[in-house]
């Protein structure tokens, strides 16, 4: 039987600009399988969101990872708190448990 480590698979969904700082900010939480794959959103600008000024990316970049559950809730909160990602348009990040996924 493993032992738990509470491992969890970890996703980041941001402009394509951005790659870089948000892959070293992963391995500063000592993130490992670290992998990133490039998107285009969907979304379309409105004329609501430009009325609004809303800078609308549809160049997208997902970078996955595996992280401890600890580094995970304190990447969330640095995320939120340092980045903003609590805000509309700045980023996607969430979690979801793998421990008990098996073979």
């Amino acid at each position: 039987m493993l032992e738990n480590l509470g491992i969890q698979y970890f996703v980041i969904i941001v402009n394509r600009n951005d790659k870089k700082k948000y892959c070293e900010l992963a391995k500063e939480y000592h993130a490992f399988g670290i992998q990133v794959m490039y998107a285009k959103g969907s979304y379309e600008a409105s004329i609501l969101s430009k009325a609004f000024g809303l800078n609308v990316e549809r160049k997208k970049v997902f970078i996955t990872c595996l992280l401890h559950k600890n580094d995970a809730i304190r990447l969330i909160e640095t995320l939120n708190n340092v980045y903003h990602f609590d805000k509309p348009n700045t980023g996607v990040a969430y979690s979801i448990n793998i421990e008990s996924v098996g073979y």
